[in-house]
């Protein structure tokens, strides 16, 4: 928002009256100024499109650069795109004064894609031809000379800044399957102008894709630079493939031949897929035909992609990097971003609108010249700019003059003399700037000053910022404090600032990770050796010994199983093993993860080693190796990051233009003002003058304002002069702002076919010369160039199966309708397959073709019906269908569907495979853990079914793993762990016994080896299966009392002193209380007896009462003489019946006065309950 003070300023008089314009549009970068728009002559499409997005984008249209070459040659040779494109472009940009201008080149559909069938034409335009070799006659390479200077620059492009010294164009390719297709894209860029969205950028992680998946390893590096960047989108990584149905997407990136097309994109969206032929165009070759294109991410919403034109191999530095949303998401237009991301961009097809920037924060500019009269000679311009939205001042300030740089009225570097500091834990950095330096050599300066100064972490310049990076690796930065700024020392001005991002280094939140490779096939004994060490020191060997012919695939994924399940490294400080990526259909390649995200999990440690049981044969390695889990140690450490700033706000220029050269007659006045950090957001302004330095006067008589015409008119333009001085020497009429011959005779008049310009908007001007040297030129008149109806561009065919494909065009502009004809014989005279002769299809621009014959080679070719009629028949394309294809299923457990043997189907059908699974035998169970997939991708995965697109003859084998059942139990006292359940079969499994309080473990019985029984925990070998009990006993005091039972009343400590004591005064020690039964704390509580009674008269026995306990077993002694303390048993083995107890004495009529004595029998039951 514009201050009071800034609108009083603005509203001021410079002495005469003023026209303010205010801002109109802003860019990221390079605005419509700064591209050069490249039309094919040959294509009515080229044509179209280009005057649409020089319209909308408000290209001048001296920015447009004619070619003329075959609309349908998408591949060519270097010599000729030399020819008829790249010496036409250079031609165009010296005759039309343009060099100190242009940054950009755009080229607009139907013009060459790929160069020598392996560098792409965008490349060309970039960096020239590399010369590099095809896959397909030196394989895999990475030529040395790809190498982008730009990459990682995080600075706006100038094409003057001439990195390594090359004259650089970032350079797109608008090609796009038909021209509403490229009008959509272009609406969609221009919508998301400035818009901030609040969308969402997706890192998708797809494991079923291994040979594509390998930019997820940049994921987190990306991720760790936007936490200083609070208000950057969304962008959660890890999303799996197959992601859908998202209404959000703002960015997409993954690797797969194909990506999910039923999410919303957001205007302004980026989006592409690592696959081999994204960028081959109009369609893959038919051995990857199911492989996505950049023109699908087109169709599905997106405002850029990019992929490569021929077979690159998976390189990474053939693709661009997830920093790309970082910098987009800064602020950085999309040629900036994308061109930024890619290492070695020379196969890669960079395809969308450049400008695009959602995310650009440009300065608030105006622009105030004289316009109550024509002025002459010298005047006077006042250009006022200040801080974006987000606090960045405006540093540059230029003057266009009608489309074309007039001049620079300031381009601010720092100021010479300021200290520039950096404090890192209390101690401190400085640098001084000095005379020229640029803003991104200042921070390059500070950067060298911190480095020099060992302040614990090692700085990084990244245009205008500054990275932090804690160099202890492998330990946290325990809240590093850090602060940053400027002191304006000794210069005379304070116009350079820094911005801290955080108080402190954050830390990293990302798992430690090391990378192993696997190549070959086995020979019979070839072993792998993971061995890992813990942060703690504990170490633990992993091997696999293969068999003959094993794959280097399943190797690994045995590895991975035995890894995983280690229960060493199952803890917080242990490791998982992941099957991430790999290289080709032989080599694999795993990551060893952290367990535990954060800096510590660098300190993990693998020995890595690959035996050959036969020299220089079998399985083998890129390297065997001893290593920290440092494979990704660029996101473990902490960080900080500091944002620096050039300019000045408010930015007040007054300033003097002289017109005397200039035509008599109206010019546009823009200012371009640029904002100060490396970004550089464009604002703009625009103010007409009237030129008038003589009497001289120029008009255009014919034709009006905004007449239309039809491609096929041809147009005449008529114009007049007056005021002259010895009469006028010469009319020059600019047509799309380029001139033709000059006419030096009444009539002023020109003639030209529309269709040399192709439909869309045209302008039109007249300039004319007098005696004296004078000119003057006319207003510019916009004219409208409509079509008729127009052959379409045939495309190839898409969805190719066994019995059906689809046939494809480009629309025709106001087609609505198209007549299609197939046949299978070239020359369409006769062999119309059934139902598609002269087959009316509607509107749309594609067509299912079904009931063919598999194997065939099939012609077609469309038609287009407008208000006009019915146009000439297309260009002639043909197909070929896929052959049947074999699916060859093997199982050694399980019901598969489809079922164990061979089935046939049509090429292209998509198939859900499944598998039951467990199967259980007994105490033997077999658990299905995935799959591998021959000459098809996937090539392996997990789970007991998953879908596959069948286009080759492939063999299916489930992969099993054996289960066996462990029987686990315990006596009383205790649990065993784990319990009863399946264990994967060969585990070293960790028993344990854990006991109760009061408890302790005695030993182990069942299936374990003698000399483990006493050892707790202990290892299984769960082999087969096995059955294990674990027994506890209580532990005692005196007199086998055991510890519950004290326990229970309440004892905890001097147990055997209580033990022994009466501690309820019921005259019985507390030890027998256990055996009775009874309550050591109730003295009410004891063993006692009622009284015997006898009846002599009936001689009944006598009866003994007692109380008694539940549980217990008692005996029966009598004496019949006390004194003597001799007892004898007359009762044994007589079951507690409480709460009393009855026994007979049968001797009490011979003994009329007995006397008794009640015994627990302690043999009986213990330990009591």
């Amino acid at each position: 928002m514009i201050s009071a003070k800034a609108r009083h300023i603005m509203r001021g008089t410079i002495g005469f009256l003023l026209l303010i314009a205010g801002v109109i549009e802003a860019w990221a970068g390079g605005g419509p100024q700064n591209v050069l728009l490249i039309v094919n002559d040959q294509s009515a499409n080229s044509l179209e499109l280009g005057h649409y997005y020089a319209s909308r984008h408000g290209v001048p249209q001296h920015n447009i650069c004619h070619v003329s070459l075959d609309p349908a040659l998408y591949a060519t040779t270097n010599t000729f795109f030399q020819t008829a494109v790249v010496h036409q472009v250079r031609n165009h940009i010296e005759a039309f004064k343009l060099s100190n201008q242009i940054d950009y080149l755009v080229l607009s559909m139907d013009l060459p894609s790929r160069i020598n069938e392996v560098e792409s034409s965008t490349a060309q335009l970039f960096y020239g031809c590399r010369y590099a070799a095809s896959y397909f006659i030196s394989g895999c390479n990475l030529p040395s000379n790809t190498r982008n200077y730009y990459y990682k620059a995080e600075r706006g492009f100038h094409h003057s800044s001439s990195f390594n010294g090359t004259n650089y164009y970032l350079s797109f390719s608008l090609t796009v399957p038909d021209v509403q297709s490229g009008k959509n894209l272009i609406d969609r860029a221009l919508n998301a102008y400035r818009t901030a969205p609040t969308g969402t950028m997706y890192l998708v992680k797809n494991f079923q894709d291994g040979n594509r998946n390998i930019r997820y390893q940049l994921y987190e590096n990306m991720d760790f630079s936007t936490h200083f960047f609070p208000n950057f989108p969304g962008h959660p990584l890890w999303i799996t493939w197959g992601m859908q149905f998202r209404p959000d997407v703002m960015g997409y990136m993954e690797g797969s031949e194909r990506f999910n097309t039923n999410n919303t994109f957001l205007a302004g969206a980026l989006g592409d897929h690592l696959t081999s032929y994204g960028g081959y165009l109009p369609a893959p070759p038919p051995s990857s035909s199911n492989q996505a294109t950049v023109w699908d991410w087109i169709r599905a919403g997106v405002a850029a992609s990019y992929g490569t034109v021929n077979e690159p191999c998976a390189y990474l530095e053939k693709y661009p990097d997830p920093l790309l949303f970082f910098w987009y998401g800064r602020g950085f237009n999309c040629a900036e971003s994308y061109w930024m991301s890619v290492a070695n961009p020379y196969q890669g097809l960079f395809v969308g609108d450049p400008l695009t920037a959602p995310y650009a924060a440009p300065p608030v500019v105006s622009l105030s010249a004289p316009t109550s009269s024509p002025v002459s000679g010298v005047f006077t311009i006042q250009v006022y700019a200040v801080t974006n939205f987000l606090g960045t001042r405006p540093r540059v300030a230029d003057i266009y003059l009608d489309g074309r740089f007039h001049t620079t009225l300031t381009n601010m570097l720092p100021s010479p003399g300021l200290n520039m500091w950096v404090e890192i834990n209390n101690a401190t950095a400085t640098y001084t700037t000095v005379s020229g330096e640029t803003l991104y050599d200042a921070v390059e300066g500070m950067a060298w000053s911190l480095n020099a100064s060992n302040l614990s972490v090692q700085a990084i310049p990244h245009g205008d910022r500054l990275e932090l990076i804690y160099t202890n690796y492998g330990y946290r930065s325990d809240g590093l404090s850090y602060h940053a700024g400027v002191k304006i020392g000794s210069a005379s001005e304070s116009n350079l600032t820094a911005n801290p991002l955080s108080l402190q280094l954050i830390e990293s939140i990302y798992s430690a990770r090391e990378f192993i490779t696997l190549n070959g096939t086995a020979n019979n004994g070839d072993t792998v050796q993971c061995t890992i060490t813990l942060t703690n020191r504990i170490v633990t060997s992993n091997t696999v010994v293969a068999y003959q012919g094993e794959s280097a695939a399943s190797v690994l994924f045995r590895l991975r199983q035995i890894i995983n399940s280690n229960t060493i490294l199952q803890g917080s400080d242990g490791v998982l093993a992941n099957a991430n990526r790999g290289e080709g259909p032989y080599t694999r390649t795993s990551s060893l993860d952290a367990r535990t995200p954060g800096p510590e999990g660098y300190k993990l440690h693998v020995n890595y080693k690959v035996t050959q049981a036969i020299s220089y044969s079998g399985l083998e390695t890129n390297v065997s190796f001893t290593d920290f889990f440092n494979d990704n140690a660029n996101v473990l450490t902490a960080r900080g990051n500091i944002l620096y700033e050039c300019g000045r706000s408010p930015l007040l220029i007054d300033t003097l233009l002289d017109s005397t050269s200039w035509p008599n007659g109206k010019h546009v006045l823009r200012c371009i003002a640029t904002e100060g950090s490396a970004i550089e957001s464009q604002g703009y302004a625009e103010a007409v003058v009237w030129v008038s330095n003589s009497m001289l006067s120029c008009y255009l008589n014919t034709p009006g304002q905004k007449t239309a015409y039809y491609i096929t008119n041809q147009i005449r333009i008529t114009a007049s002069a007056s005021g002259a001085i010895g009469g006028i020497t010469q009319v020059l009429f600019l047509v799309e702002g380029k001139p033709t011959a000059p006419i030096t005779a009444e009539p002023f008049q020109y003639e030209f076919m529309a269709s040399q310009y192709g439909s869309g908007a045209l302008s039109v001007r007249a300039i004319a010369f007098d005696s004296s040297g004078a000119s003057a030129c006319s207003d510019e008149i916009w004219l409208s160039i409509e079509t008729v109806a127009q052959a379409p561009l045939i495309r190839a065919a898409t969805d190719i199966y066994s019995t059906s494909f689809q046939a494809n065009w480009a629309s025709a502009n106001l087609a609505t309708n198209y007549w299609l004809d197939v046949t299978t014989q070239s020359e369409f005279t006769n062999a119309y397959q059934a139902g598609y002769s002269n087959r009316l299809v509607g509107p749309l621009i594609s067509c299912a073709v079904t009931g063919l014959l598999a194997s065939f080679l099939y012609y077609y070719r469309v038609r287009a019906e407008t208000a006009a009629g019915i146009s000439s028949n297309s260009g002639i394309t043909n197909v070929m269908t896929q052959p049947t294809v074999i699916l060859n299923v093997h199982s050694e457990y399980g019901t598969a569907d489809p079922s164990v043997g061979i089935h046939e189907y049509e090429y292209g059908t998509h198939l859900i495979l499944a598998i039951s699974s467990p199967v259980i035998q007994a105490t033997t169970q077999y658990q299905c853990e995935g799959w591998f997939l021959t000459h098809q991708d996937p090539a392996e995965g997990t789970g007991q079914s998953f879908v596959v697109v069948m286009t080759n003859t492939t063999h299916l084998t489930w992969l099993w793993n054996t289960n066996y059942w462990l029987s686990a139990n315990a006596t009383t006292g205790g649990i065993i762990i784990p319990e009863s359940s399946w264990q994967k079969a060969g585990t070293n499994l960790m028993v344990t016994g854990v006991a109760s309080d009061y408890f302790r473990f005695v030993e182990w019985d069942g299936d374990i080896e003698p000399a483990g029984r006493t050892n707790n925990p202990a290892l299984l070998l769960m082999n087969h299966p096995k059955s294990l009990t674990v027994q506890f006993t209580p532990r005692l005091i005196v007199q086998g009392v055991p510890e519950w039972w004290m326990a229970r009343y309440g004892w905890t400590n001097n147990l055997a002193v209580i033990a022994q004591a009466d501690a309820d005064g019921d005259k019985q020690p507390t030890w027998a209380e256990y055996y009775a039964g009874t309550n050591p704390t109730n003295a009410n509580s004891f063993l006692g007896m009622g009284q015997a009674r006898s009846n002599a008269a009936t001689e009944e026995p006598g009866r003994i009462y007692w109380k008694s306990e539940m549980g217990r077993v008692y005996k029966v002694h009598s004496s019949s003489m006390l004194e003597s303390g001799i007892f004898s048993l007359i009762a044994s083995n007589i079951l507690a019946t409480p709460p009393i107890n009855v026994a007979t004495d049968s001797t009490t009529q011979a003994q009329p006065r007995n006397f008794y004595r009640i015994e627990v029998d302690t043999t009986k039951a213990s330990p009591w309950p």
